[in-house]
């Protein structure tokens, strides 16, 4: 948004653009609604054979290609009324209708979860039914277009619609004051529409399958977890589908690579899902035997890089010593993957009644598991035909093809060398200055984490403030314990307060207004104070940083420190 402008002519003009845009959002949405309508009427038409003794296609057919459109149509329709009811008189409801519109977008999210299945069946329909194939191929509508239209290029306005919203709105923001009757309704708007399309992952699925934007089976989320089978900690990777999830096993592929390949070893229809309530942890690693842990990788990676340092003086080739002191690190390394997370995280699948135990080390990363899985199943696709039965050779098939397009999350310590300096050993002194940029009044408050062999764990949480004035401040201080670490996350919530009028997930928890995850080196990072300016969902953060590394004997016990929250409850300090 822009700030207010002391030329009368330059407000005026961007009042003119402010008007412009909403008539052409009138028009572009008054064309939308009326393919709609054309939907709705070829609808009606096919509803009529469905019910005749000669169907062109079968009722469970029917219902999958026309999923959500006579919803679609009446949201529409209604936003379309208001919109040109309101812009007639230019009253303050304008961005009552736009947040309106935002906060039915699980309408959009049903939609999106039927559109690769809604298309799978046109095709096979007009594969078997030549009549069919004809009405289809070509759609007109002189009023609307010249050139006749597929039934699959109309399913796919709604896909398109759904980014379109975001863009205009962005539009709409940059011609109008923050004082604007309509800002602070257009740009929670906005921030819903975001949510929703980070969610749904609509910019990395095209991506990800550039060949087929409309793939049927969509990657929302996945990550390297460690799951509890077998009475053991497990390193797993968990894949989640639109219509499914599902857990996989690491496979060396062998060589000195160190590539991996992924066996599937259960998976549950999002339908069937249920995230359990956490409870105490009794399979917890007591956090003893993490220090014990660390301890011990720490002091053999001393032992091992002053056997370098000898090789290095003495111009000799590194020894069998040095080679047995890696493969232990990296042994250690691996136990501490699997040790370091204690937060209970439970899934059911609700048909079999069987239990699935992970643990996780952020209430954030909990957070948007559960979430995304909410949101999949309250935008769920219908039924699926019993011929669409899942099977686990199939998604082992989809699996291997995601493999191609995944960014290893599992930390570096699976890839890096013996002499890797990347990983940050010392004290992180961060402070949390101000914030500036949130156009609306909100209680905010900074979650800060630092990752740890891969999983991130928060370290430090600033007080909630107000932008009253317009800024946030809080010029707080955290000394962080880094072991080994190369990346800090800054997660900006906004708080449950008076100033939160949001209706989504009101019930549940805050909500995250933002993140950004910034690389810790050496390169940039030293004993001297810098001051760095972030930038989290459209606003500024400032934040001032300096780390001081262990060096020789003046490195701590791990964890030994105040402040270290490895193997405490998240709950105490998040």
């Amino acid at each position: 948004g822009s700030n207010i402008s002391i030329d009368p002519k330059a407000d005026e003009e961007r009042s003119s653009m402010y008007k412009s845009i909403l008539l052409n959002i009138i028009d572009s949405e008054s064309n939308y609604v009326d393919w709609l309508n054309v939907l709705l009427q070829y609808m009606k038409a096919f509803k009529a054979t469905v019910q005749s003794s000669q169907p062109v296609l079968s009722d469970a057919e029917f219902q999958t290609i026309f999923y959500k459109i006579p919803e679609l149509h009446v949201l529409h329709s209604n936003f379309l009324e208001n919109l040109k009811r309101h812009s007639t008189k230019w009253d303050t409801k304008i961005g009552d209708c736009f947040k309106n519109m935002a906060l039915n977008l699980n309408l959009y999210g049903a939609f999106l979860g039927n559109y690769g299945r809604a298309l799978d069946t046109v095709r096979k329909c007009s594969g078997a039914n030549n009549q069919f194939a004809h009405i289809t191929k070509k759609i007109t509508c002189k009023q609307l277009s010249e050139q006749p239209m597929s039934l699959e290029d109309l399913l796919h306005k709604p896909v398109a619609r759904v980014q379109k919203n975001a863009l205009v709105l962005h539009d709409l923001l940059k011609c109008i004051p923050k004082t604007h009757q309509d800002y602070n309704s257009l740009q929670e708007a906005l921030d819903y529409t975001q949510k929703f399309l980070d969610e749904f992952n609509i910019i990395q699925t095209k991506s990800m399958f550039p060949a087929n934007d409309r793939a049927q089976r969509r990657l929302v989320k996945n990550s390297f977890i460690v799951e509890y089978a077998d009475n053991n900690r497990k390193l797993r990777h968990l894949f989640l589908f639109n219509d499914v999830i599902a857990c996989a096993k690491y496979k060396s592929s062998g060589g000195k690579t160190e590539k991996y390949t992924f066996e599937v070893k259960w998976f549950i229809p999002v339908e069937d899902i249920v995230i359990e309530e956490p409870t105490a942890n009794p399979y917890e690693v007591s956090s003893s035997n993490i220090v014990s842990l660390k301890s011990q990788a720490s002091n053999i990676r001393d032992q091992l890089r002053q056997e370098e340092r000898n090789a290095e003086d003495k111009k000799i080739r590194i020894g069998r010593s040095s080679e047995k002191y890696k493969k232990r690190l990296l042994e250690l390394e691996s136990q501490l993957v699997l040790v370091s997370p204690n937060l209970l995280f439970k899934l059911k699948h609700a048909q079999l009644q069987k239990s699935y135990i992970f643990f996780l080390s952020s209430e954030y990363e909990r957070m948007q598991w559960s979430d995304t899985i909410h949101t999949l199943q309250t935008t769920a696709m219908p039924p699926a035909p019993t011929s669409n039965a899942l099977d686990i050779m199939e998604l082992q098939v989809w699996i291997t093809a995601c493999r191609t397009y995944l960014i290893p999350n599992m930390g570096s310590y699976l890839l890096r060398s013996g002499h890797d300096e990347s990983l940050l050993v010392g004290d992180l002194h961060i402070t949390i200055h101000e914030m500036q940029g949130l156009e609306y009044i909100a209680d905010l408050y900074i979650c800060i984490e630092v990752d740890f062999y891969g999983h991130f764990f928060c370290k430090a949480k600033t007080k909630t403030r107000t932008n009253t004035t317009g800024t946030f401040i809080w010029n707080e201080s955290f000394v962080i314990d880094l072991e080994g670490c190369e990346n800090m996350r800054l997660l900006v919530y906004r708080e449950h307060g008076p100033h939160s009028n949001f209706a989504l997930n009101s019930s549940s928890h805050s909500l995250v207004l933002g993140k950004c995850t910034q690389q810790l080196s050496r390169k940039w990072l030293g004993p001297s104070t810098l001051e760095k300016r972030v930038e989290i969902n459209h606003c500024e953060l400032r934040v001032s940083l300096k780390f001081t590394p262990y060096e020789g004997n003046t490195r701590g016990v791990p964890s030994g420190k105040a402040g270290a929250l490895f193997g405490e409850k998240i709950q105490q300090v998040c």
